[in-house]
């Protein structure tokens, strides 16, 4: 039942996904595939969303435990186990700040998923929120994971995925006494999904009536230890009007370069170093940063360094998510994609980045800053479908 995000199907695979599987939550966010013309109408695509819900809800595909309870989720990807609390997180600790972000939503997305979260009535993908080290939430993992999971399964990705209801009164009690410890929350992934959570409940006005399901929003909580943070590289379609040789000169300028280091290269290994293969060499920028920026939150940061230094400086890019000219690959792959899009001839030049640690995007959020576009690739990446929250 559960699917990976909807943005991540092409249609081909969509629609052999829903032919194959009668079963899938893709079903329930797809309601007009099979329509001669697609629903272009959000308000009653949204409508056909939330009939399909209670369709499957009807013909007994969702259970629905009534009472109160924490659920433990694990994922155990290449090797490397996550595992986090789901729950719902409060909308009020969102409007204080006690919950962090660190990337800006955008005004027209916010109230396009507050319109789809008043129309459907559910959350069914949790947002991805840290939490710091916690012993006593680690012994309830422990205690909790040592006995038979509700479910278990492993996707086609090799990804594999269990599951736990926490309902014993003495863990639930150790569990909502440790959250209040914590001064601060930061989300890791899902910031639009939070800000149109909170906009609904606010535009409502029922927050203060803490009873009512729409004053949260479904939540994974995971241990800051657990992330796997891992960097958004960077592709180039054109360094016009340069050339390889005058573009490498402006580069000298801005960086300290290390000579081509031909194709034997594995990624930056450290803070400020930053890759750059053109030409079908690697070369190594290491940064020149004042003791002044190295203490600022973003002005640190090697995504912010590059996007001021190249981009900007030498070519004029100064929006990257709206120029056409760039391009992001996540950094699960490895520097690979890379070599492989320049040697095509599809991008002209390409970045490989060292990834941020979870510190760096903790002083980012509490500095009230964000960080630029696709800073992060931040794991585990979650499924839809596999936990509906109703509102």
């Amino acid at each position: 039942m559960a699917s990976r995000s909807y943005i991540n199907y092409t249609k081909p695979h969509l629609k052999g996904k829903l032919e194959s599987n009668p079963f899938s939550f893709l079903h329930i966010i797809n309601p007009d595939f099979y329509l001669p013309k697609k629903v272009s109408n959000h308000h009653i695509k949204y409508k056909m969303v939330k009939e399909k819900f209670l369709d499957f809800l009807q013909k007994g595909y969702f259970y629905k435990k009534e009472e109160a309870a924490f659920y433990l989720y694990k994922q155990t990807k290449k090797g490397k186990e996550y595992s986090g609390i789901i729950a719902g997180a409060s909308v009020n600790d969102y409007l204080s700040g006690k919950i962090k972000i660190h990337e800006h939503t955008l005004t027209k997305r916010e109230k396009m998923f507050e319109t789809y979260l008043e129309q459907t009535g559910f959350n069914a993908e949790p947002v991805l929120m840290t939490h710091p080290e916690s012993g006593k939430l680690k012994s309830v993992k422990e205690k909790v994971t040592s006995i038979r999971p509700e479910f278990d399964f492993t996707t086609t990705d090799y990804v594999q995925h269990q599951f736990w209801i926490i309902d014993k009164p003495g863990l639930v009690k150790v569990i909502t006494e440790e959250f209040t410890k914590f001064n601060a929350l930061y989300i890791a992934d899902g910031h639009h999904r939070s800000a149109s959570s909170s906009l609904l409940a606010k535009d409502s006005r029922k927050l203060d009536d803490d009873s009512l399901g729409i004053n949260y929003f479904m939540t994974l909580f995971i241990d800051e230890s657990e992330l796997n943070i891992l960097p958004f590289n960077r592709l180039l379609s054109s360094i016009k009007p340069f050339t390889e040789d005058e573009f490498l000169e402006k580069v000298k300028e801005q960086f300290y370069l290390v000579e081509a280091i031909g194709t034997e290269f594995n990624g930056p290994s450290k803070h400020h170093e930053i890759g750059m293969f053109l030409g079908n060499s690697w070369y190594l920028l290491k940064s020149k940063i004042s003791d002044e920026d190295e203490k600022h939150p973003t002005k640190r940061l090697d995504t912010q360094i590059l996007s001021d230094k190249v981009f900007k400086t030498i070519l004029g890019i100064i929006d990257i998510k709206k120029d056409k000219r760039v391009r992001f690959v996540s950094g699960t792959e490895g520097i690979k994609p890379i070599e492989k899009q320049v040697n095509k001839g599809t991008a002209k030049v390409g970045f490989a980045l060292h990834g941020l640690n979870i510190n760096d995007v903790k002083k980012v959020a509490d500095a009230n800053m964000v960080m630029p576009p696709k800073s992060t690739w931040i794991e585990p990446k979650l499924r839809s479908g596999m936990v509906i929250y109703e509102l």
